[in-house]
């Protein structure tokens, strides 16, 4: 197993074809995301181990039996052993083609306690004519396709944001961005998001994220005492306003399929169903 270097990404990038609904692949080998990748052969690969943060990702052939050690060896003696040090509590493991499926049960994490779970991937994609309203600056009303619960208001996650420390709960903010980022000014710099606001309290979050080329996907979450009120909808709405006037055309979603709120934002904003897969999920304290 060898890794491979940045100026030689572009050699795995026709194994990872089957892997186009997961954006983090395309950022990664475009160098827009962190990452490190393991191959069976630098010169001519055939297999491919993708991995930033806790998500992993296999493509290639599943026939290199030496490469399935290497990796076991790879999770088994560092990954799992460095994980805490590193503030991963879990992993996400996710293949294509499906033969990988007996490959990471049978020998790369057979002594895991890995779940196999059940996603789906929706896509929203910008018509030549789409354009909505922006978000609005801070402190001027929400436009009326932007609804929200009386109390709330929406605002652009910026620095300016981030410095308004009388604001309950925006850790929780900034660990969000820091899950798909290296930091938070990485964040700032590279990728965009909505807040919503409830008094000097933190409602929620619509976050893009593995901006690449005129593609991003959406991270967003809502906290407890908030949800059930429309706030997904309405920061989705606005996230997706200002993704457009980014020049962003295609914008994907990704969800756990028992998640069916998560599902009815997704439709309910024009977001289309285009896939299915599985992943398999680990934590790291759960080792057999």
């Amino acid at each position: 197993m060898e890794l491979l270097e940045p100026n030689q990404y572009d050699r795995v990038r026709p194994l990872f074809a089957g892997l186009d609904d997961q954006l983090a692949v395309a950022a990664m080998l475009a160098g827009s995301a962190p990452a490190r990748i393991y191959v069976d052969d630098t010169a001519r690969p055939t297999a491919a181990c993708s991995w930033t943060g806790h998500r992993f990702f296999l493509a290639g052939s599943p026939e290199a039996a030496g490469f399935h050690e290497d990796l076991r060896r790879l999770f088994a003696d560092m990954i799992y052993p460095q994980a805490p040090a590193w503030g991963l509590e879990m992993l996400e493991l996710k293949y294509a083609p499906e033969a990988w499926a007996d490959v990471i049960t049978g020998v790369i994490l057979r002594d895991k306690n890995l779940m196999p779970a059940w996603r789906h991937y929706y896509v929203y994609r910008a018509l030549p004519s789409a354009h909505e309203p922006l978000l609005p600056a801070r402190g001027q009303p929400a436009p009326t396709e932007v609804r929200l619960p009386e109390s709330y208001r929406l605002t652009f996650i910026d620095a300016d944001l981030l410095a308004q420390t009388h604001i309950a709960h925006l850790d929780a903010l900034c660990e969000e961005l820091r899950s798909e980022r290296p930091s938070v000014a990485d964040f700032l710099a590279q990728s965009f998001g909505v807040a919503a606001l409830c008094a000097d309290e933190l409602a929620g979050w619509c976050t893009s994220e593995y901006n690449t080329g005129e593609r991003c996907e959406v991270g967003i979450g809502v906290l407890a005492p908030h949800q059930r009120r429309g706030l997904a909808t309405a920061m989705g709405s606005a996230f997706r306003a200002h993704a457009l006037a980014q020049g962003i055309t295609r914008i994907g979603w990704h969800c756990w399929a028992n998640n069916a709120p998560s599902i009815a934002t997704a439709l309910k904003l024009g977001y289309e169903k285009a896939a299915e897969y599985r992943t398999f999920i680990a934590w790291f304290d759960k080792v057999g």
